[in-house]
């Protein structure tokens, strides 16, 4: 693949992942632009909704892209998107499915938003439909990456509340999440059965119990804080290797966990140095390099 190649598969979206060969990596990008004319035929028993016309879709992701485009220099127009309740939470917007149909076939990505989102710009009257795409297509692009400390921090920062930006990923998987909302829904259950069955006096021993969420809150707290302030090192002295914010946006979003806490401790001298180096190693790193050309 040429040089030309892989700059335009890496702004649309397709980056190769970590330690991802050259035929791997092109596998993948013949699979996922064909997944627009194959998730029909492929994937009608699995997901009920993949016989939709994916493409009613391409207004509603083009209105993301502005911010994808803008903040991570990616424009995934290959990526199918369905409109469908199915298995979706009711407080769920949206998610990214990130695939892989068998052993054999290479990993894929597609979205699902729901229904509602089809007109409505809003949901529950605060999911903002055009960060809400723009959040799950930051995931869809970095699909070969497991790297779960900073992933979230990335597809949050497509959203314009200050909230959501910074505390949106104390979460780092929906498990997380899952796991603490059990805990206090079990804690308020006990407290319920503890006072219909009379037995009050017990609501004191058992006052410990509601120490459980909190030290999960001030757990993920400290975890958030500390990824926090490593990931604005890392892109403080991105920025000054590549001397402004858009390119060093564009490459920590293609950085593996461990290249993002050895940058926040490098000099701009020592990035450069090691860009030009992995260069020759690894496809992700011929895609990145384009962004250190100028340097």
């Amino acid at each position: 693949m040429t040089d030309e190649d892989l700059n335009r598969l890496n702004r649309q979206g397709l980056i190769a992942g970590p330690g991802e060969t050259e035929e791997e990596f092109k596998r993948r990008v013949d699979y996922c632009l064909s997944l627009n004319e194959t998730m029909a035929e492929d994937f009608s028993e699995e997901v009920p909704f993949a016989k939709q016309n994916s493409r009613l879709a391409a207004p509603i992701l083009e209105e993301s892209f502005e911010l994808t485009k803008k903040l991570y220099d990616v424009k995934p127009d290959w990526i199918p998107c369905f409109f469908s309740n199915y298995h979706l939470a009711p407080w769920h917007g949206g998610c990214a499915w990130i695939f892989q149909k068998d052993d054999d076939t290479p990993m894929g990505a597609f979205l699902q938003l729901r229904k509602a989102l089809f007109r409505k710009s809003v949901y529950f009257g605060f999911y903002k439909r055009k960060e809400l795409v723009a959040h799950e297509l930051c995931h869809a692009a970095r699909m070969m990456f497991e790297e779960p400390e900073f992933e979230e921090m990335l597809a949050y920062r497509t959203s314009s509340a200050s909230f959501q930006k910074y505390l949106g990923s104390i979460a780092r998987s929906s498990i997380e999440a899952m796991v603490f909302f059990l805990a206090v829904f079990l804690i308020i259950l006990i407290d319920i059965m503890v006072l219909v069955s009379g037995y009050e006096h017990l609501l004191e021993p058992l006052m410990w119990l509601k120490l459980i969420p909190l030290a999960m809150v001030a757990y993920a707290g400290m975890r958030l804080w500390k990824s926090g302030r490593t990931f604005r090192r890392c892109f403080k002295n991105l920025r000054k290797t590549l001397g402004a914010s858009d390119p060093a946006n564009a490459v920590i979003y293609r950085l593996t966990d461990e290249e993002v806490a050895k940058f926040s401790k490098m000099p701009a001298d020592d990035i450069l140095a090691f860009a030009k180096e992995e260069r020759n190693k690894e496809v992700r790193w011929k895609q990145i390099y384009e962004y250190f050309r100028r340097c």
